[in-house]
């Protein structure tokens, strides 16, 4: 038996680099979705680290007094336009020698003003826009290829008797075209690259991809699966930006409810005012698209999956597909039965965190409050 395996192994391991240098550094119709999703991603990131976030503090801080002590009076043109530009700077909005007060500066350094955190959220939004953009690409064409090529329940769950078409294929190319530069990013960034369930799931779906590619079968299921998974993804992302947003409105909240930076900056209390409902109305829209997401996931990953994909599973490997391995019929099965359970468990903590929504588990409210009576 384990000869028997050491030599599917090996099997498998000999067509490796083939299969890379084919489906991966040749492949023009994989490494185009790798650029295109590796240039959302670093235009959106300059996008929001230049933009976005510098509006959205704009928006709720007021321009910082002439009369701070953080400015020294300077009479020549040269001297004011420097002061001019010191007072308009982001990291500015606060005088520095509040921001570097012992009570001030943690949460200072967890708000946008602080240049390093805006930089840190502006890359993962940036992360989190590329992957609700791959989503939506996915769930549109998955859905126009399933009703092209007639991809039901039924015909699925007869196993993968079709080879794949140039359709499903461009499923593939671009679920694994997103997942490498996805990959790319959480090697490179420090306080994501050590997440090991992340670094095996995105393994796990490269190599699925290029598998599936190199064999030539299994692309209608792949299309399903993906069609339908990145619907609830599309309502999850779009949920991450609301909590973004809440959770930086937050920060500024706490901020300038400081009373000693009340006492600096004038008509504090309007920016606080509004800053206050408009997280209130984010955290109703975060509730509605919380059900929402919790219902779309839920009926994906419990009821379609399972419908579908036991049967499809067991019919596939029992079957004597083209050009597939013993290694890649125990590599599919696995990825299925991983699809599966992955999925049962986080309809479970989905469950927990709508029960906790609902009854008021993660309310916020009242931290704000407590820097009305901070005498710092």
């Amino acid at each position: 038996m384990s000869s028997n395996l050491v030599e599917i192994v090996k099997d498998y391991g000999t067509t490796a680099l083939q299969v890379f240098k084919r489906h991966v550094l040749f492949d023009k119709s994989l490494l185009k979705w790798v650029g295109f999703f590796g240039s959302v991603y670093l235009t959106s990131r300059m996008f929001f680290y230049k933009f976005y976030y510098p509006n959205v503090v704009n928006y709720f801080m007021p321009p910082i007094p002439v009369s701070s002590a953080l400015f020294i009076e300077n009479k020549n043109s040269k001297g004011n336009s420097q002061n001019n530009k010191r007072r308009n700077s982001i990291s500015n909005k606060i005088p520095a020698h509040l921001s570097r007060r012992e009570s001030v500066i943690s949460i200072y350094d967890k708000s946008l003003l602080n240049r390093d955190y805006r930089w840190l959220n502006s890359t993962k939004s940036a992360c989190r826009l590329v992957a609700l953009v791959n989503a939506i690409i996915t769930t549109y064409s998955g859905f126009k290829t399933m009703n092209k090529l007639n991809i039901t329940d039924e015909f699925l769950q007869q196993g993968a008797i079709r080879a794949n078409s140039e359709l499903t294929l461009n499923i593939i190319n671009t679920t694994v075209g997103y997942t490498i530069v996805d990959f790319i990013y959480l090697l490179t960034t420090p306080e994501q690259g050590d997440s090991l369930a992340y670094f095996v799931h995105h393994s796990i779906v490269i190599l699925g991809g290029l598998t599936l590619k190199h064999t030539g079968y299994g692309g209608d299921g792949w299309t399903f699966c993906y069609a339908y998974t990145d619907l609830a993804t599309i309502i999850l992302h779009t949920s991450w930006f609301l909590r973004n947003a809440i959770s930086n409105y937050d920060s500024l909240l706490k901020l300038i409810s400081k009373k000693s930076i009340k006492n600096e900056l004038p008509n504090i209390d309007e920016n606080k005012m509004l800053l206050s409902d408009s997280k209130i109305v984010l955290n109703k829209y975060a509730q509605i698209i919380l059900a929402s997401f919790a219902m779309a996931f839920l009926y994906v990953r419990v009821y379609k999956m399972t419908k579908v994909l036991p049967l499809y599973t067991y019919n596939t490997v029992m079957c004597n597909v083209e050009n597939w391995t013993q290694f890649t019929r125990y590599f599919f099965a696995t990825g299925h039965v991983g699809i599966l359970g992955v999925g049962y468990l986080w309809s479970a903590k989905v469950i927990i965190q709508l029960v906790r929504a609902i009854t008021g588990g993660d309310s916020q409210t009242g931290d704000e409050e407590k820097g009305d009576n901070d005498e710092n």
